[in-house]
């Protein structure tokens, strides 16, 4: 079967790349043997262009712009990361050295008691920097926990927790030295705190 030649020329780059079926390359090289001018065109693909330095000059400038721009988003990139860095130290240092910024996110509330008493007894507790005398959870921020303070406290204590009408909530909470005890009370609402306490100075941060 005679390939006319304008099919063989368009095989021809497959051809060369071995990306043909065996079979069309068997039909391309029989072609090519007894086609003078299909195997100048073969021969001619074969051979590497060599590109003139007008050439390589333009493909080097084409290649300048993306390289810019490349350069530009780097330091865009790397700009938004320091800044937002520097945001992010900036807010921590507001929070922990402003004191009303960290109270409103780190809020917290001591009580303590001073007791006299041998006997271990129920006691009203005073409430340090406020006049007031409950304790409320009144943002999201509040854990709703209490520890025992390590550094002052006398020894462990026992708290009971009561609503604004008196009413016991949380009773015989027992708190160790120093461990963060989880409170189930509703935020926004006022209690009122009585310690379980023998002789000694104790404090309850409110978390």
């Amino acid at each position: 079967m005679k390939i006319p030649c304008s099919m063989i020329l368009d095989l021809l780059p497959t051809y060369i790349d071995d990306l043909c079926a065996e079979e069309t390359a068997a039909l391309v090289e029989e072609h090519l043997r007894s086609c003078d001018s299909c195997r100048a065109a073969c021969e001619a693909l074969k051979t590497p262009v060599e590109v003139d330095g007008v050439q390589k000059q333009k493909n080097i400038k084409s290649a300048n712009p993306l390289k810019k721009i490349r350069k530009d988003q780097f330091y865009r990139v790397g700009f938004s990361v320091l800044l937002t860095f520097i945001l992010v130290v900036s807010a921590m240092f507001a929070v922990q050295e402003v004191g009303f910024l960290h109270d409103f996110f780190f809020p917290k509330r001591t009580v303590g008691i001073r007791s006299h008493q041998e006997e271990a007894a129920w006691q009203q507790p005073f409430y340090t920097f406020t006049d007031d005398d409950f304790v409320m959870f009144d943002s999201i921020f509040w854990e709703k926990a209490v520890t025992n303070d390590a550094g002052v406290s006398a020894g462990d204590v026992t708290i009971r927790i009561k609503d604004a009408d008196g009413n016991i909530v949380l009773d015989n909470v027992y708190l160790p030295l120093g461990v963060k005890v989880p409170l189930d009370l509703k935020r926004f609402e006022p209690y009122r705190v009585e310690i379980l306490a023998a002789e000694g100075e104790y404090y309850l941060n409110f978390y």
